[in-house]
């Protein structure tokens, strides 16, 4: 995994699809930053956004959820692409300039 892959989590009873996006370099012990992006910000309106010309899976504006961004580790979201049926699956990297967003958000 590297900065800028991003992925889809399956919809489960718990949780919905989001898509996620890798905004680190692997660490020491091989996790990554990840964030993902919610049409809904829980009364967080002043999260950023994302929006269809950020990347070609969103289809309308959406919050970054920086409220909920975590380290994970590259083996867990492997994992995640191997199983079946498929906990996640890969989407269209991003681009440096929504990377910068999504990092600005983070306040790296």
């Amino acid at each position: 995994m590297n900065l800028g892959d991003t992925f889809v989590n399956a919809e489960s009873s718990r949780y919905p699809s989001h898509l996620w996006f890798i905004v680190s370099h692997p660490d020491g012990a091989g996790r990554v930053v990840i964030v993902n992006i919610s049409s809904d910000a829980w009364q967080l309106d002043d999260l950023e956004k994302l929006g269809p010309d950020d990347h070609p899976w969103i289809k309308h504006a959406s919050f970054i959820r920086a409220d909920l961004a975590m380290l994970s580790p590259v083996a867990a979201i492997e994992a995640a692409f191997k199983s079946r049926p498929p906990a996640a699956t890969k989407e269209a990297p991003a681009t440096s300039a929504t990377i910068n967003k999504l990092q600005s958000a983070l306040g790296r």
